[in-house]
């Protein structure tokens, strides 16, 4: 875990440190989400929709066997609701 104190400054800007830009792929202009969990704000890069494809076809061939079929998912909830 990398961890660096940032200020904030009297217009409540931070400046993300560059190990963090860099690792993320936080660009000049690029959009960022923040999430507020509990007493945590956590900060990452909004995915534009081209990114996302490619990081789901990623995530569907590491999970191959493991991912659900909608069919299969759909089937599995019905079945709570109706018993």
């Amino acid at each position: 875990m990398v961890c660096v104190d940032v200020r904030i400054n009297a217009k409540g800007q931070v400046v993300i440190p560059k190990v963090f830009r860099d690792a993320f792929g936080f660009r000049p202009n690029s959009v960022a989400v923040m999430v507020e969990e509990g007493e945590r704000v956590f900060l990452r890069p909004k995915l534009g929709v081209g990114e996302f494809k490619r990081l789901l076809h990623a995530f569907q061939k590491i999970n191959v066997g493991r991912v659900d079929s909608d069919a299969d998912h759909a089937e599995a909830l019905e079945s709570r609701w109706t018993t």
